[in-house]
């Protein structure tokens, strides 16, 4: 196994081993430390998850089907007992849908006068980006994804490939441009990105939501043209993104831009 790889996993793996066992330590505390059906039941996942750690350890140099099923393999019992229902959704939470992991990028409760309650969901696909919207009903249970965030930095470009720098062991890693999903084009030299890990697998990456760039190409503005016109332009940032502006911003101005909608959000003063 290689190295980088095998370090992944067992980072993701020893996360997830914490995340367990502070679970299993506020259902004991919660209870008064009277060991009652849901502190035995985490306590058991929290055991078969150290488990997995010490075997992933074990055969690191070899690959057996124990090795692999450790790796890329979710404990069922796991999945049922740590469970989330829609009540506990959050922007940013991550969770398994058909097999891949997804992000809440937004979210609505919605109690109509007729029929049950509902969530309206707007979904990202970590893997490739892909918006998905999706309704739940109010109480559904999801499987929550235990993501990593690793911290990189994005470096140079090398051909079609784009190369990063963990931030951690400075190792310089390349990946391929439609790794970053349609927040790519917003990417410039030094800037900081996370890296989202599963399983020890990079699921995708995630740019900062607001970034500052310089408008390198752009219809000039004129006299006249005001804030509070109401109409808007094509303007070409820096990093080849384009995104509509006021009619008054001309080449050389730098503006702030939500890199989740493609917005203008305001000319940023030098």
């Amino acid at each position: 196994m290689a190295d980088w790889s095998y370090q992944r996993q067992r980072r993701s793996a020893s996360k997830r081993l914490q995340v367990l066992r502070t679970h299993v330590f506020n259902l004991r505390t919660a209870t008064g430390n009277v060991p009652d059906k849901s502190y035995v039941q985490a306590k058991i996942v929290e055991r078969v998850t150290s488990w997995a750690l010490i075997k992933l350890t074990l055969c690191r140099s070899g690959e057996t089907p124990a090795c692999h099923n450790v790796r890329n393999g979710r404990s069922a019992l796991g999945a049922a007992i740590l469970a989330v229902d829609t009540s506990d959704f959050k922007n940013g939470m991550h969770f398994y849908l058909d097999g891949d992991v997804y992000t809440i990028v937004e979210f609505q409760h919605v109690k109509p006068g007729k029929g049950g309650a509902f969530v309206r969901t707007r979904l990202r696909k970590l893997k490739s980006g892909q918006m998905l919207e999706k309704t739940f009903r109010s109480g559904e249970r999801v499987e929550p994804a235990f993501v990593e965030k690793i911290k990189m930095q994005y470096l140079f470009r090398q051909g079609a490939e784009m190369v990063l720098m963990d931030l951690d062991t400075y190792e310089q890693i390349p990946i391929g441009e439609e790794s970053l999903g349609p927040q790519g084009k917003y990417l410039k030299e030094d800037m900081e990105i996370v890296a989202l890990s599963a399983n020890g697998e990079i699921l995708g990456y995630e740019l900062p939501n607001f970034v500052e760039l310089e408008i390198a190409e752009t219809d000039p503005g004129f006299k006249g043209d005001t804030v509070s016109g109401g109409s808007t332009k094509p303007a070409k940032l820096e990093t080849g993104a384009t995104v509509n502006v006021p009619f008054h911003l001309n080449v050389g101005d730098i503006i702030k831009v939500d890199t989740r909608t493609d917005t203008y959000l305001e000319r940023v003063k030098k």
